[in-house]
């Protein structure tokens, strides 16, 4: 937090502390004398620094002491405190940064004399009654200590008292006496399960004899009606087997006599069925024989009379192609002109087919490029077709 602020202008100092803050002048003479708020250095006076007004507390480092009863300890103390005369503060604080700092030690050497005169027991008193004895008595010494520094004491409380090394016995021993204390539970926890698990057992036992006198009472009882349940069993299911074997006899002998009846029965309309079947088999076999006889005839009339009229029309053809050969040999040998009419009309004719499927192909194909040999071929017609 900012103190405050000055500025020096020729053989004034212009100083203002900020709130919680006071600033100390130091006059010709050496006396120092202290302001808050805005104040003027002036005549040979000297500003020397800010001091910090406000409330403050802190609690102590453990201090390492030692009891009446040689025993190491502890003690922890918190202090309240301000800053109530800064110019004492400023000629008294030597090394000190804080006033905290040099009542500090003040403090430890003060508890170290107090405890010194203390045993373990007596803090231990203290300690349940909120250590209000130790504190009345530390409290004044540190007042006059504080307000020779300047300050002004506000609170003064012991945070602890510990003795570690005490403790630490303290808590192994502890430690030792529950380890001891846990094994007589357990041997005691051992002797209570023993001693339940013997009375179960001769309960078990008991039990299980008078269970094994019962039981037996129950098996002889149980094989006597079983026994008798048997022999009443045997007897019913004698007379049921004769029953039964008396019955199946009856009607197997009646099966047997209905089997007979059917199979004498079967053989007769076998032997009808037989017949009657041979006799249709055989009208038509006979029926499709016929049949088949006069289509084969019927067809073997029509081929030979098919054949016959083929041969007479060929045998014509051929003997007027004969005559036209003949005819047309004669005319070439009488005008050879003649032969040449015909060359150049069969030559007119594959022209004329050749022009029609190229143009059948350029009408399916507008933008197609004609070739060369193509482009020849249409001219070589054109010329042909001028002649």
């Amino acid at each position: 937090m900012k103190a405050g602020e000055f500025q020096k202008c020729g053989s004034l100092t212009f100083i203002r502390a900020q709130p919680g803050f006071a600033a100390v002048v130091q006059d010709p003479d050496g006396s120092l004398s202290d302001s808050v708020g805005f104040t003027v250095a002036r005549g040979g006076q000297v500003f020397k620094s800010f001091v910090d007004l406000q409330h403050y507390a802190r609690t102590t480092r453990p201090f390492h002491l030692e009891s009446k009863d040689r025993q190491e300890l502890l003690v922890r103390v918190q202090i309240r405190w301000c800053i109530v005369q800064p110019t004492i503060w400023l000629e008294r604080k030597g090394a000190y940064a804080d006033i905290f700092d040099a009542i500090e030690e003040i403090m430890q050497s003060l508890l170290r004399d107090y405890m010194a005169r203390h045993t373990y027991d007596e803090c231990r008193q203290q300690q349940a009654e909120g250590y209000e004895k130790f504190e009345k008595l530390i409290r004044p010494v540190c007042e006059t200590e504080m307000s020779n520094l300047g300050g002004k004491l506000l609170g003064f409380e012991v945070r602890s008292i510990r003795f570690p090394l005490l403790e630490k016995r303290n808590t192994i021993r502890a430690q030792k006496e529950a380890v001891m204390k846990e094994k007589q539970l357990e041997e005691e926890r051992a002797l209570d399960i023993e001693n339940e698990e013997r009375k179960r057992e001769q309960a078990r036992f008991d039990d299980s004899h008078a269970h094994a006198l019962r039981r037996e009472k129950h098996l002889v009882r149980m094989a006597e009606l079983t026994a008798e349940q048997n022999m009443q069993r045997q007897r019913e299911e004698a007379k049921l087997k004769y029953a039964t074997a008396r019955s199946e006899t009856k009607q197997a002998q009646v099966r047997l006599e209905a089997k007979l009846r059917q199979v004498k029965l079967e053989q007769e309309v076998a032997k009808s069925r037989a017949i009657a079947e041979a006799e249709r088999l055989i009208s038509v076999t006979k029926a499709k024989c016929d049949q088949n006889l006069a289509i084969v005839q019927a067809n073997a009339d029509a081929m030979v009379a098919e054949a016959e009229a083929k041969a007479a029309a060929i045998m014509k053809e051929a003997e007027a192609q004969a005559k036209a050969a003949t005819l047309i040999g004669s005319a070439y040998k009488a005008n050879p002109q003649f032969l040449k009419f015909k060359m150049s009309e069969i030559k007119a004719e594959i022209l004329k087919m050749r022009a029609e499927a190229l143009a059948k192909g350029l009408a399916a194909n507008q933008g197609v490029m004609v070739p060369k040999h193509l482009q020849k071929e249409i001219s070589q017609m054109d010329s042909d077709s001028l002649l």
